[in-house]
């Protein structure tokens, strides 16, 4: 995972993101699972059939 990102925006002005700290923990699979309603294909429009 890169800790600092240099690149351009979309009227060519320069950005910079850097991490200001970092820290590891236990993660829970339920923590990795994107709500519902980011992968239910209804969300989105459409139908999802037999």
């Amino acid at each position: 995972m890169p800790l600092k990102l240099i690149g351009r925006d979309a009227s060519g002005a320069i950005e910079i993101f850097a991490a200001v700290e970092t820290k590891r923990r236990p993660v829970d699979i339920k923590e990795m699972i994107p709500p519902r309603e980011l992968i239910d294909p209804s969300s989105w429009g459409f139908t999802v059939g037999d």
